[in-house]
């Protein structure tokens, strides 16, 4: 009750405020923000009170993704996809793991030893997404998370991160799918950072310097994403979400 409560007012959303719209007292409120605080559920943004979190979408993604979200966001993934042949992927983040939102794959990268799950996590140590969505978070937030994941760090990450601020871009190669690699550039939202975007394919099929030819494509279209995503999940509390309720337009296939 809660967690739907918050989803549907303006976010960041005070306690007090959320409270009064539940018509429960403020310690109980903030028990249960707090709860699901600690799961990923919820976001607290300081003194402008707590939006929805990623895990929180990335389970209703497990369900079928935001419908205004995936109108303005998922035309974007297949017109990537289809223009480079290689799966485009949106993650976002939630706490130190990063969430499979949206994936849009061509007909000729379904390798059977590698699927696309909606809703799956990893951590952000890991993989192009992971370390891209890391490499520009403020140097407190990189620090907790390679605190808590400490036993994944290889000698050369820190290097890894500064180098991809600086590039803009992460690239991975079997980091997280045997036989698969990729290159993937952050969302950001003035100065947060939502999630990332990537696009992969097969080993044999693409090579490290194809892919950073791709890195302008990809930034682009992470430029056209970000806007929508904002408006969900950014800092800007005066952007509302309803801005996306927007009737679906016909998906483009990718098999046409």
């Amino acid at each position: 009750m809660v967690l739907e409560t918050l989803a549907g007012m303006e976010q960041p959303a005070a306690l007090p405020a959320v409270a009064e719209r539940l018509g429960a007292p403020v310690s109980q409120t903030y028990r249960v923000l707090r709860a699901l605080q600690e799961e990923g559920f919820v976001d607290h943004v300081g003194r402008r009170g707590y939006r929805v979190g990623t895990r929180a979408i990335g389970l209703g993604a497990l369900l079928g993704p935001w419908p205004e979200l995936r109108a303005l966001t998922y035309p974007v993934l297949v017109r990537l996809a289809g223009g480079t042949s290689l799966s485009a992927r949106l993650h976002v983040r939630s706490g130190y793991d990063r969430v499979l939102l949206l994936a849009a794959v061509p007909p000729h990268d379904h390798d059977p030893s590698w699927r696309t799950r909606i809703g799956e996590r990893s951590p952000l140590t890991r993989g192009c997404s992971g370390r891209a969505i890391l490499a520009h978070l403020p140097e407190s937030e990189i620090e907790a998370v390679l605190g808590a994941r400490a036993g994944e760090e290889d000698g050369t990450l820190r290097t890894e991160l500064r180098r991809i601020r600086g590039d803009g871009f992460a690239f991975s190669s079997a980091a997280n799918h045997a036989g698969r690699r990729g290159i993937s550039v952050p969302l950001t939202s003035a100065s947060e950072v939502m999630g990332a975007l990537s696009l992969s394919g097969p080993q044999a099929a693409v090579d490290e310097d194809g892919l950073r030819r791709l890195a302008g494509t990809v930034r682009a279209a992470a430029d056209d994403i970000a806007g929508p995503l904002s408006a969900m999940l950014g800092p800007d509390a005066t952007r509302r979400r309803y801005a996306l309720d927007v009737l679906p337009p016909e998906h483009p296939r990718l098999d046409r």
